[in-house]
């Protein structure tokens, strides 16, 4: 994790998140079918998050790699 003027960075080495399916990563209950076979959870956590930052007018990015892991962004 690090932490710049403007941006919070956050980034793990997990299985990281498919293309097609970083579209909906901010949908509410959206799961993929690996997440629900490795994982428990509803889908809500990315969705909460995404309307807490646009209540603030902060903003958040999300990039991924299959099998490389996953790197957040959030902007203020």
């Amino acid at each position: 994790m690090t932490l710049k003027a403007h941006e919070l960075s956050i980034k793990d080495e997990g299985m990281g998140i498919k293309t097609a399916d970083l579209e909906h990563v901010f949908e509410q209950f959206y799961r993929t079918q690996e997440s629900k076979e490795s994982a428990q959870g509803s889908g809500l956590g990315l969705a909460i998050v995404k309307t807490i930052l646009d209540l603030h007018d902060l903003s958040i990015t999300i990039e991924s790699e299959e099998h490389r892991g996953t790197h957040a962004h959030i902007y203020f």
